[in-house]
């Protein structure tokens, strides 16, 4: 393939705030940088019903 066509799957281009996104449709969403943050706001999601959106920058 082209780079072209191989440039149209990368995740950030554009940048996308998938925690605006998640929100917009209703959907709890939060940013982590750690594990500990991570640990935290998993533990949250799984006492609570329904989707939730985690997203963890690396």
């Amino acid at each position: 393939a082209d780079q072209n066509a191989l440039s149209l799957m990368a995740l950030n281009r554009p940048d996308i705030d998938w925690v605006a996104i998640s929100q917009g449709m209703g959907v709890p969403a939060r940013a982590v940088d750690t594990a500990e943050e991570l640990a935290i706001e998993l533990a949250r999601a799984l006492a609570e019903p329904g989707p939730h959106l985690i997203q963890m920058n690396l």
